[in-house]
């Protein structure tokens, strides 16, 4: 018997393993097996296939099978082959994206001491005498202790000297990445009588920690003689572990343990009252499950769309299915967990990126275990959660680029895909924005998709009022204060003075995104990037935000000497720096990657402002995204034109997006709020559109351009990005692909040309782009893009050249 696994990495093909004689039951697809690899690897893997055809070459025999029953159903399955196949990647790369780290075993080389080894200490070098002295302690260590030991990340030398000794040998073991939790419930050993109640209650006459804890765990069992959980017990009495173990012991108390998972209960309370929009966009909704047709609901913000979602959610319990709510920034968990669970109960259930791999671990378990309805609130991962009965998808903000995955592979967009996974699995689909994607408003146009409006906001405010500050006007009468205009600065004081707070958006992190030389125009750029280093002052460091490369400022040029340097550009240390000297009293926070590293950063920040204790919020795209403020008064753009003038064929539908969205944090309850923002052109078209909300024209025209122009919706694009170490190597791989494709494909390739950032990493890159009409067929031309890349790239030295596809990478 032979069967295809699927292993989590980045190969093109699965691989067929032999069942030894004997094995036992039979194996299904989804089980996880572990199976060699190379010459020395374990890693357990996913069976795609059983019963295939013998290959013609000597297989490698399956280790051991770890689960019963299969933890990745056919529908799950089949869901990775189409991301594979749609995106261009590899199924090993889907599975290693999909599964939590628990579930993905893999050996790790541990290294022995041979004990019957004759030492001479002498002979050894530094490092392994070192290495050696280690094992008087330890019986093995692991090359990551060994680097540690010796502080090299290089320690192939050391290790090959100490095995031409025959003092060590390595050895492959296989290793759990996280251990599962598991909680202890307590409970009475056997029912006792009155009397011999007494006679207990008398022998711990002389333990009375023992007794308090006995008396405290009586009241918590109560009458109908439940389990109490030690955590809670040991909440209850203030004792102590030690204190339960005194009670096992004497055999009064008895304990069990099982393996922790979130609770998923929910709690079904009475649907709160819906305006007459809210009411008509619910009935669309159903509309659109009933007809698997995906739905836009298109609502200004502060129109209490999140209210429809909840009240379509119940729904989909009440017939005992499932509902996955999406959301394209982990930022926006943190307040939106708090407003389900008022409206579900703390059933809840989250899974994103910053959780640990054993909270996903749990996550992903409960979801399988449940025996019945279940939601998840979570980012694009959640997407590859083991649903059983799923009945319908929320994908909030969901014209957000958050929502495209760039980097590693599967490079997914989860809201395209969150509609396809809907299809398959006959659920409903929900998209709903603000601003929605030109792509989302061309297929409402086109009838695709249902559309549900929300014209008004939920407490019947205005839209906050926008308007344009005039920089080059503010420039010559001299009113500017560092980046900020007096009127700017009038408005923030104003908003504080009214107990108010005010968000500032400024979309670059850091406090100086170039240092300049005045003398001969030296810009400090990274060693391994060609991109300038940024100034972070929190820790007095210059940054590459792409390979994270840092160094400490200088305070000459390295190039001519002089000392004449200057900071060119703000981000949000800058913005926040000049506002506690231009506004001291006020209390000044940011929100950007920099400050919200941490696991529960974002909450803490979103609570410490709610709670009145910021005054001002600076933040890059985070504070943008669907965060749900009360008395935020004022918002204000530091500036419009860095948004505007980006590279980018949807530069301006984004900067519109991105402008409105944060427009929208402002006067979301009583009064209307206040938009103020700073540009050098405020006859920008775009500008214009912005301050009347009109978003129609907006999208016509550039949609429009695009047609115009060929770009998406009109067209689909697929990026071949080639990386290689070597700049030569890589423009004659990219001279040759770029030439058998427009044999192939004629005038739909464009370039290969250079990116803007041509080299990352110590990586030289050059990118091809591949422009299809609506009507070629996808598919065919992947298949040639794999053949040509094949033939193109087969021999050395381009066979060292790394190829990435990225299908519809906008």
């Amino acid at each position: 018997m032979f069967i295809n696994v699927i292993l989590p990495l980045p190969l093109k093909d699965d691989f067929t393993y032999q069942i030894p004689e004997g094995f036992g039951d039979p194996l299904l697809p989804g089980q996880r097996v572990i199976v060699p690899f190379g010459k020395n690897k374990w890693y357990s893997g996913i069976i795609r296939k059983t019963g295939v055809t013998p290959p013609k070459y000597r297989t490698k025999e399956v280790l051991e099978v770890l689960d019963v029953d299969p933890v990745i159903s056919d529908w799950q399955l089949s869901f990775w082959e189409w991301i594979s196949s749609y995106y261009m990647c590899s199924l090993g790369e889907v599975m290693q994206a999909a599964l939590p780290a628990a579930l993905k075993w893999q050996s790790e080389t541990v290294v022995r001491a041979d004990r019957d080894a004759k030492i001479e200490w002498d002979q050894l070098s530094d490092r392994a005498f070192l290495v050696m002295e280690a094992f008087e302690h330890q019986q093995q260590l692991t090359l990551k202790e060994v680097s540690d030991i010796i502080d090299r990340k290089t320690i192939r030398p050391v290790i090959h000297e100490l095995l031409d000794r025959g003092l060590i040998v390595l050895e492959a073991e296989i290793r759990e990445k996280v251990r599962p939790r598991w909680v202890r419930f307590i409970s009475l050993h056997q029912n006792l009588s009155d009397e011999e109640w007494n006679q207990v209650f008398e022998s711990l006459r002389r333990a009375p920690s023992q007794s308090r804890m006995l008396m405290g765990f009586l009241q918590l069992q109560g009458p109908e003689r439940k389990e109490v959980s030690e955590k809670e017990l040991l909440a209850h009495t203030g004792g102590t572990r030690q204190h339960i173990v005194g009670l096992l012991d004497k055999g009064i108390l008895k304990e069990r343990e099982e393996q922790f998972l979130p609770d998923t209960a929910l709690r079904f309370d009475e649907d709160t009252p819906l305006t007459a929009e809210q009411s008509e966009a619910l009935k669309l909704i159903e509309e659109g499950r009933s007809t698997e047709t995906p739905v836009l609901l298109w609502g200004v913000t502060g129109s209490g769309k999140t209210e429809v979602y909840v009240q379509a959610i119940r729904k989909v319990l009440s017939e005992g299915k499932n509902a996955l709510y999406m959301l394209p920034e982990i930022a926006l968990t943190a307040q939106l967990i708090l407003r389900l669970k008022g409206y579900l109960g703390d059933g809840v259930l989250v899974y994103h990126s910053r959780l640990s791999e054993r909270e996903r671990m749990e996550t992903w378990k409960a979801i399988l275990n449940a025996d019945g309805p279940v939601v998840v609130l979570g980012a694009r991962s959640a997407l590859m959660l083991p649903f059983r009965h799923l009945g319908l998808i929320v994908v909030d903000e969901e014209h957000e680029t958050s929502y495209k995955q760039h980097d590693p592979a599967p490079r997914y967009h989860a809201r395209d895909t969150a509609i396809y996974l809907a299809r398959k699995l006959g659920a409903g689909v929900v998209l709903g924005s603000a601003t929605p994607s030109l792509e989302s408003f061309f297929n409402v146009q086109n009838e695709k998709y249902l559309s549900a409006r929300l014209e008004k906001r939920f407490s019947g405010v205005a839209m906050p009022k926008i308007e344009l500050i005039d920089l080059v006007r503010q420039h010559k009468q001299r009113t500017m204060h560092g980046h900020f205009s007096q009127p700017f600065l009038d408005a923030i004081r104003e908003t504080l003075g009214q107990k108010e707070k005010v968000i500032l958006f400024q979309n670059r992190r850091g406090y100086s995104p170039v240092i300049e030389c005045k003398t001969c125009g030296h810009v400090s750029q990274c060693v391994n990037c060609d991109v300038s280093l940024t100034y972070h002052k929190a820790v007095h460091l210059l940054k590459c935000h792409y390979c994270g490369y840092t160094q400490k400022p200088l305070s000459t040029c390295p190039a001519c000497g002089s000392n004449a340097l200057q900071m060119m550009g703000m981000g949000t240390e800058k913005i926040e720096d000049e506002l506690q000297l231009l506004i001291p009293e006020a209390s000044i926070e940011r929100m950007d990657l920099d400050a919200t590293r941490k696991k529960n950063a974002f909450q803490e920040l979103i609570n410490r402002f709610e709670e009145g204790q910021i005054d001002i919020l600076v933040g890059t795209q985070m504070v943008t995204k669907g965060l749900d403020f009360h008395d935020v008064g004022l918002v204000g753009i530091v500036n419009a034109d860095s948004l505007l003038k980006f590279p980018d064929f949807r530069a301006h539908e984004r900067a519109y997006q991105l402008m409105e969205q944060v427009a929208g944090r402002s006067g979301r309850r009583e009064k209307q709020g206040k938009v103020l923002i700073q540009t050098y052109e405020p006859e920008h078209r775009i500008l214009q559109q912005l301050i009347d909300y009109d978003y129609m024209s907006m999208a016509k025209e550039q949609l429009q351009e695009r047609k115009h122009y060929q770009y998406p919706p009109y067209f689909r694009l697929i990026h071949i990005l080639l990386k290689h170490g070597k700049k030569e190597v890589v423009n004659e791989a990219a001279r040759r692909l770029g030439m058998a494709l427009r044999d192939a494909l004629g005038n739909r390739v464009m370039g290969p040309e250079y990116p803007a950032i041509p080299r990352v990493k110590n990586q030289y890159l050059k990118q091809i782009y591949i422009r299809l009409e609506r009507k070629a067929s996808p598919t065919k031309v992947k298949a040639i893009l794999a053949e040509l890349e094949k033939a193109t790239l087969a021999d050395a030295p381009l066979s060292g050249v790394r190829v990435i596809y990225d299908v519809d990478p906008y």
